[in-house]
């Protein structure tokens, strides 16, 4: 590609320094999940500036994941900033299974509900059926990060009794980032059901997206750089340039490259109807 690459980015989160950094640097949880430690607090004073040099015109906005601040004080930064930039942040809520009528109240604004392993057990419940329902009702996503040694059995298991919800599998379906093995079952066993999807946050194997669209085709994959969550030893790298690198080092065409950066975003990430 010759020309700027115009990014809609399908996984960034987004939050205020302050809070953030004060939770990540004296939770608890600090040793026990990696997420608390991979943050560049720096960066996150300035998303602006981030989007400019990266060529991002939309974004969604994941709430952090972190249990310190609060389900729904996280989910509201989302939403207050999408809310001052209409048409250009898609907001998502964290799952919150004290309050399944949230996606109810709140569909218009929201394009769906993100269960993360630090927050979320990994298990279809009776609040969580009621909320697959409505994400399924209204054309909403759900964005799934679950606990890897359940993550077939339960997508499975939504996908079976939510056929037409559409579901985003994070981070290719990865365990842990250099499991290509691991990535290849998910995306194999994937394969069949056409309403789930997955984004490339955190994959840093050319090799891995290249495996992705001949097995699934393009249309099933989108860009996500997981800012400002980094994955190198210094944290010092560019999350965004990383991972729009390593999608255009695989042996993809132009036009699978377009469906991922930009096209699949506009077709799949969209607000509640």
């Amino acid at each position: 590609m010759n020309r700027p690459i115009i990014v809609h980015d399908a996984h960034m989160h987004f939050g205020p320094r302050g809070p953030i950094e004060a939770a990540a640097l004296t939770s608890p949880l600090r040793d026990r999940f990696p997420a608390y430690k991979t943050m560049q607090f720096s960066r996150m004073e300035d998303y602006e500036s981030q989007f400019e040099a990266h060529h991002v015109e939309k974004a969604v906005l994941v709430p952090f994941v972190l249990k310190e601040p609060g389900l729904e004080t996280q989910t509201n930064w989302c939403l207050d900033y999408a809310r001052q930039h209409p048409g250009r942040f898609y907001p998502y809520a964290l799952i919150d299974d004290d309050d399944p009528d949230y996606v109810e109240r709140h569909y218009g604004e929201l394009v769906g509900l993100k269960q993360h392993i630090i927050l979320h057990e990994t298990e279809v419940t009776s609040a969580r059926r009621e909320m697959f329902a409505l994400l399924q009702e209204h054309g909403l996503v759900l964005l799934l990060h679950t606990h890897s040694d359940k993550r077939v059995q339960y997508v499975t298991e939504i996908v079976r009794d939510f056929p037409h919800l559409k579901i985003q599998v994070a981070h290719m379906g990865r365990a842990k980032a250099d499991n290509v093995p691991f990535m290849r079952e998910i995306i194999e066993t994937f394969a069949p059901f056409e309403n789930v999807f997955f984004d490339t946050s955190t994959i840093r194997i050319p090799e891995v997206v290249t495996m992705a669209v001949r097995k699934i085709g393009a249309e099933r994959v989108l860009y996500g750089s997981d800012f400002p969550f980094f994955m190198d030893e210094t944290g010092e790298e560019d999350v965004m340039q990383a991972q729009i690198d390593h999608i255009l080092r695989a042996e993809i065409t132009d036009r699978q490259r377009e469906l991922i950066f930009r096209e699949n975003f506009d077709r799949l990430i969209t607000f509640g109807k």
